[in-house]
C-alpha cells in the first residue's frame, strides 16, 4: 500500500519506491567495498612502507590518498552535473576497483621478492592449491551465511529466545561433527578426498535452495532438518580440502599452505557475512515499506531489535515478521549461485591419493612424492 510519503518521494524524483530501494543499495554496496579496501590496506600500510623506505614516509601516503581525494571531489561533482550520477558512479567504482587490484598486485610482487614470504607464490601453480583456495573462499561464503543467519530467523521470525534459538542450531553443529569424522575416516582408508568437498558442496546447493524459498510460515522442523544437513556439507566441505592440500605441497610449505587455505575461508566468510547483511537489511526495509509499514508505525529501525519486534502489536508484529522471513528467504537465495560455482570448483579438482599413515608432524624422511590419479591413469 503506497504511503503520502512514498507517492510525495515518487513525485519528487521520478522514481519509484522499488528504484529507489535499488539505488540506495547500490550506493551502500559501493560504501562497503570502500570501507573493506580501505579497512585492509590500511591494516598492511605499516608493513608496506617499512619495504620502499621505512615509517617515516607513512605520512607521505595517507597525505597523498587525502590530497587526491580531496582534488578529485569536486571534479566527480561537476562531471556528475554534466553527464549523470549513474555513469559517474560506475567509471568512479572501475576506478576504485583498478585501483585496489594494482595495490594487490603490489604487495604480490612484494611477496614474489621475500625470501620468506607468508604464502610462496609457487603454491599457486599447483593446481589442486589454487581451485582449492577459490573453493574455499566461495565454499566459506555459503556455509557461514546458514550458520549466521539461520538464528536470526529463529529468534526474530519464530520468536524463540537465544537459548531455544542455540538449541535449535545444535544439530548443525552435530552434522559438522559427524560429517568431519566420517570424512577423515574414510578418506584415511581409501587415500581418496575429492568426494567429500563435491558432495558437500551438492549438499549446500540442496540445502540452500529451498531455504531461498522460506517465510514466517516455514514450520522450525524443517528449518532445523535443513540446518543439519547444512551442517554435514560443511563437514564435508572445509576439512578435507585443507588435508588434500597438505599432501602435494613440499614438506616446508605445509605450515603455509594450511593457513592460506584457512585464510581464504575466513575471507570468504568475513565478506559474505558483511555483503549478506547489507542486502538483508536493504530487503526488510524495503519489504516493510512496501507493505505498508509507515501506516502501521513501523520501519526497519523500530523494527530492527528482536527485543522489540516481541513488543509490537499482533498487526504490526505480523507485517514485521513477514518481512524478515521474506527478506531472510531472499539472503539464502542470493548464495545458491556460489554453492553451484563451489560445485563447478570441486569437479575440476585433481584427485590426491592421501597416504594413511602421513603424518603432518612426523613425516617420513623418504616419503614419496604425492601423485594424482589423473597423472597415474595418463
Amino acid at each position: 500500500m503506497a504511503t503520502s510519503s512514498d507517492a510525495q518521494a515518487s513525485a519528487e524524483t521520478g522514481l519509484s519506491k522499488k528504484q529507489i530501494n535499488r539505488a540506495v543499495a547500490g550506493v551502500m554496496t559501493g560504501l562497503l567495498l570502500s570501507a573493506l579496501d580501505q579497512t585492509v590496506v590500511s591494516t598492511a600500510l605499516p608493513s608496506i612502507v617499512s619495504d620502499v623506505g621505512g615509517l617515516e614516509n607513512l605520512a607521505w601516503v595517507i597525505t597523498a590518498y587525502l590530497l587526491t581525494s580531496m582534488a578529485s571531489t569536486p571534479v566527480w561533482g561537476k562531471v556528475s552535473d554534466q553527464f549523470g550520477r549513474r555513469i559517474v558512479f560506475i567509471v568512479a567504482t572501475s576506478v576504485f576497483i583498478a585501483g585496489s587490484v594494482l595495490c594487490g598486485v603490489a604487495l604480490v610482487l612484494v611477496e614474489r621478492r621475500a625470501a620468506e614470504p607468508v604464502v610462496p607464490m609457487t603454491l599457486f601453480r599447483l593446481r589442486l592449491f589454487s581451485l582449492g583456495s577459490v573453493y574455499s573462499l566461495v565454499a566459506g561464503l555459503a556455509l557461514f551465511t546458514g550458520v549466521v543467519f539461520l538464528p536470526v530467523y529463529f529468534q526474530a521470525v519464530k520468536g524463540m529466545s537465544p537459548f531455544v534459538a542455540g538449541t535449535a542450531v545444535v544439530p548443525t553443529m552435530i552434522g559438522v561433527g559427524f560429517a568431519s569424522v566420517y570424512a577423515g575416516n574414510r578418506m584415511s582408508a581409501t587415500g581418496r578426498f575429492r568426494i567429500f568437498p563435491v558432495l558437500g558442496a551438492v549438499l549446500l546447493v540442496a540445502t540452500l535452495l529451498p531455504l531461498g524459498f522460506i517465510d514466517a510460515d516455514t514450520p522450525s522442523w524443517l528449518m532445523i532438518l535443513l540446518g543439519m544437513v547444512l551442517g554435514v556439507g560443511a563437514g564435508f566441505t572445509l576439512q578435507p580440502i585443507i588435508t588434500a592440500v597438505q599432501g602435494v605441497v613440499a614438506q616446508e610449505d605445509i605450515g603455509a599452505a594450511t593457513a592460506a587455505v584457512s585464510f581464504f575461508q575466513r575471507l570468504g566468510s568475513a565478506v559474505g557475512v558483511a555483503l549478506l547483511g547489507a542486502i538483508l537489511t536493504s530487503r526488510f526495509a524495503s519489504l516493510l515499506a512496501e507493505r505498508g509499514g509507515a501506516a502501521l508505525g513501523v520501519n526497519e529501525k523500530s523494527a530492527g531489535s528482536v527485543d522489540t519486534i516481541r513488543t509490537l502489536a499482533p498487526q504490526q508484529r505480523e507485517l514485521v515478521v513477514g518481512a524478515y522471513g521474506d527478506a531472510l528467504a531472499t539472503v539464502f537465495l542470493t548464495v545458491v549461485p556460489f554453492a553451484v560455482l563451489a560445485v563447478v570448483l570441486s569437479l575440476l579438482m585433481p584427485e590426491t591419493r592421501i597416504a594413511a599413515d602421513a603424518s603432518v608432524d612426523a613425516p617420513a624422511d623418504n616419503a614419496p612424492e604425492p601423485e594424482t590419479v589423473s597423472e597415474k591413469e595418463q
